[in-house]
């Protein structure tokens, strides 16, 4: 039997479709008008996912799985765009940049790199990244094949996972990965 695990919402934040459930967790009561006052305050949320199993290259498959990037190990960042492609799963912007220095808020937390739409806060530190390609995925084309079951490529399950308010306020994930 496998060990619960325990984790704050926040370590989900790097993931997209999470990042709407992150602003909630920690949130104060709902006030008179607050639109979003029902969902700060319920006890669970589910998300919904799929999952995708790939054959490593390594095995003759998939190009990305069980590549090293050309800019060495670390952590990459705008490798998806800042929006959604015509079919709402992500859309490819580049290779992947590696971080050099991560951006960090005021609490020396990490986040994500200033975008147009998220600007930066007093108190933020901003990042650096590497200026050239890391080539952590191969092409657009392969991207795209991580958001869309294609037979002979991968193959899908749907499943969800329950994040439960705790105490504190912040949704967690309370159980195991199996």
């Amino acid at each position: 039997m496998q060990p619960k695990t325990r984790r704050s919402v926040r370590a989900f934040a790097a993931c997209s479709s999470v990042t709407a459930v992150c602003a909630f967790a920690g949130a104060a009561p709902a006030r008179p008008g607050d639109v979003y006052g029902p969902y700060r305050t319920r006890g669970q949320i589910i998300l919904p996912a799929t999952v995708r199993d790939f054959t490593p290259a390594r095995q003759g498959w998939h190009a990305d799985f069980g590549k090293f990037a050309t800019t060495g190990v670390g952590r990459y960042v705008h490798v998806a765009a800042d929006i959604l492609s015509s079919d709402n799963t992500p859309a490819f912007n580049s290779t992947g940049f590696k971080v050099r220095t991560s951006w960090i808020d005021s609490g020396l937390r990490n986040i994500i790199p200033t975008r147009s739409y998220v600007g930066a806060h007093t108190g933020d530190i901003a990042g650096a990244t590497y200026p050239v390609s890391g080539n952590t995925v191969t092409s657009a084309a392969t991207f795209d094949q991580w958001f869309r079951t294609l037979a002979g490529v991968n193959s899908a399950t749907s499943t969800s996972t329950v994040l439960t308010r705790d105490a504190a306020g912040t949704y967690v994930f309370d159980g195991t990965f199996d």
